[in-house]
């Protein structure tokens, strides 16, 4: 491990104490062990049922209406989006949907490569804080790591805009908020939040808990990969435990923690065969996000597949090659998130944040996706609930540019 993860890494393991100290409440009980922990459940009778429940509303998508105005679009603006990574689609896709939205108001947009690195991303921004463009968009890039690159961008003039991204006053954080605004999610799911954590909590890990206890029938013992570097990671966590704890009795969960820089050299794979060998009756694999698969998980899992083990492979946002894997049997589930649309809201949220308004429900949801239900036909990617309005041509409307 390398110097300049320490102090970033130093967050993540309070954050992950935390996590530990909440499932001694009462939602869940954790007992360590060499590989991890595994996680008990003490569920009402109705569990199961309310599980099929989450599930069907998953599949049935929970989209809800774009905006019906906005701000006047300023000229010749200049964004800079930092991508978490360009390898990972999870970020790669929607900092391009980021640059084809500007593109269309006439802004210019570039993009930077943060190559699953704080030290990368502190550069950049410090690159940002000397170029001083109008405005800087984080993707899936967290205050806690870059806070005082932020502060000094912030101090040269340059807006601070945020998606997939946690402020600095996220609850695992616990200081003052840096970023200028950040993407609403609205109240997707009948969250009391309109944060991304809320969002990640009460919808996304909510349908990946419920897919692994219905498809198992309350029977899943469950490998759950969650990133210690990241605080989106422990919001999956703290989400999919609690509806774990709630709706299933007998369900076990083994966590394997892994860090970015597991994803980028190529080490993630080998966790995930220690822990296909290490726990034998695993039936589901929890995988917090798409990249996760594409970058280790989905390998290690299609080889213990083809030794005839039968598994569960549950993903995240249904990006492109991800849709592949559902076609082909290797990836089982995708909770939904139309990265493209968030790209194009962030833009909206944009326009909000130059102009000083609040920002708005842009109305993301998700979708769930499997073999049989919402998988893409018009993009090889989930874009959206198909049931759900053409965002694009809602939103150059909105702008005042023709389609």
């Amino acid at each position: 491990m390398t110097r300049k993860w320490r102090p970033w890494l130093a967050l993540a393991a309070i954050a992950a104490l935390f996590v530990t100290a909440c499932g001694s409440s009462g939602k869940s009980s954790d007992t360590s062990s060499a590989g991890g922990s595994t996680a008990a459940a003490k569920n009402a009778p109705t569990g199961l049922t309310d599980a099929d429940k989450a599930l069907a509303e998953a599949f049935s998508g929970t989209d809800r209406s774009l905006p019906t105005s906005t701000p006047p679009v300023p000229k010749n603006q200049t964004v800079w989006v930092l991508s978490c990574s360009q390898s990972a689609p999870g970020c790669a896709v929607p900092a391009a949907a980021v640059a084809e939205a500007g593109k269309a108001i006439g802004w210019k947009v570039k993009i930077l490569d943060g190559k699953f690195d704080p030290a990368t991303w502190n550069t950049l921004i410090r690159s940002a804080a000397a170029a001083k463009p109008d405005a800087l968009i984080l993707d899936a890039v967290d205050c806690a790591a870059t806070k005082a690159s932020l502060e000094a961008a912030k101090q040269a003039g340059v807006k601070v805009f945020g998606f997939y991204s946690f402020d600095c006053d996220d609850k695992y954080t616990g200081g003052q908020p840096v970023f200028d605004a950040s993407l609403d999610f609205g109240s997707a799911n009948g969250s009391d939040s309109t944060s991304y954590g809320g969002f990640i909590e009460n919808t996304f890990a909510k349908a990946q808990a419920a897919y692994a206890i219905a498809k198992t029938t309350g029977k899943a013992n469950i490998i759950q990969f969650y990133e210690t570097d990241v605080a989106v990671a422990h919001h999956l966590g703290d989400g999919y435990n609690l509806w774990i704890s709630k709706w299933c009795s007998d369900c076990k969960v083994w966590k394997v923690p892994f860090t970015g820089q597991d994803l980028v050299t190529g080490k993630l794979q080998a966790k995930a065969a220690a822990a296909l060998t290490r726990y034998p009756t695993a039936n589901v694999i929890s995988a917090p996000y798409d990249a996760t698969i594409l970058l280790g998980i989905g390998p290690a899992v299609a080889a213990a597949k083809a030794s005839g083990r039968k598994l569960m492979l549950t993903g995240g946002e249904g990006l492109g090659p991800n849709v592949a894997l559902i076609h082909k049997g290797t990836q089982d589930f995708a909770a939904g998130l139309a990265s493209a649309w968030v790209g194009w809201a962030s833009i909206d949220g944009v326009i909000r944040m130059l102009d000083g308004k609040p920002q708005v429900d842009e109305g993301l949801g998700s979708g769930g996706i499997d073999s049989s239900h919402n998988l893409p036909t018009k993009t090889p990617f989930y874009d959206g609930n198909p049931r759900s309005q053409d965002y694009r041509s809602v939103y150059l409307k909105l702008w005042g540019v023709n389609s």
